[in-house]
């Protein structure tokens, strides 16, 4: 099943929700992201948070519609975010796209990433999605498709040091390099073909295609 999460970052278009919404059988509003759903008129099936930076206002007419609400205190040991993301998990979601995961809130960001692995070590496809990026986590050899909406594609370790990396097919190749947690080298890479091959011996890539 496929899940779309849409939390209160910096807001998608609306063409952007109702593209991924077509695609998911679970939709999920956390806090303000309810208001990015209300607005581009899709319905989820539960809202989960604190309600804290939404609009009560439509956060009860989603409840009179029969979406189901989880909200929780404001001081609390899990993030909105990441609440979602369990709820998502006990539903059996087995790909989960993260929209208004990005934003202002740097920590908030950096947390949300952090769901991205924690989905890789549970076997689950995750992806978060913005206006001008989408990114997710590898830890096996792996083929990535263009997609002609993002002009760049860069690889960045994630967690740890990557040891003889290899990428195949694409504008910059390299062979059996080891990538340092912060290294460069490899941001800004592009697609000459269709496909790009990557091979990982070890640790977690970061893959995030973008556009200007």
């Amino acid at each position: 099943m496929n899940c779309l999460i849409v939390a209160g970052g910096v807001k998608p278009k609306d063409e952007i929700i109702n593209y991924y919404s077509e695609q998911c059988e679970l939709i999920v509003g956390v806090d303000k992201g309810c208001n990015y759903l209300f607005e581009a008129k899709v319905k989820p099936n539960y809202i989960v948070g604190d309600f804290d930076s939404s609009n009560l206002e439509v956060i009860g007419e989603m409840v009179r519609e029969g979406v189901v609400k989880y909200q929780y205190q404001c001081e609390k040991n899990f993030t909105d975010s990441e609440e979602a993301f369990e709820l998502a998990i006990s539903k059996n979601a087995q790909r989960i796209t993260f929209l208004g995961a990005t934003g202002q809130r740097f920590d908030h960001t950096i947390g949300n990433l952090g769901l991205l692995l924690k989905a890789l070590n549970s076997g689950i496809y995750s992806e978060i999605v913005d206006d001008r990026n989408k990114m997710f986590l590898i830890n096996k050899n792996t083929v990535v498709k263009r997609d002609n909406e993002y002009k760049y594609i860069s690889f960045l370790a994630y967690n740890s040091r990557v040891e003889e990396f290899s990428i195949k097919g694409a504008k910059y190749n390299l062979d059996k390099y080891t990538l340092e947690i912060g290294d460069s080298r490899t941001v800004s890479n592009e697609f000459i073909t269709k496909e790009i091959s990557l091979e990982i011996s070890n640790g977690n890539i970061l893959v995030v295609y973008s556009k200007d």
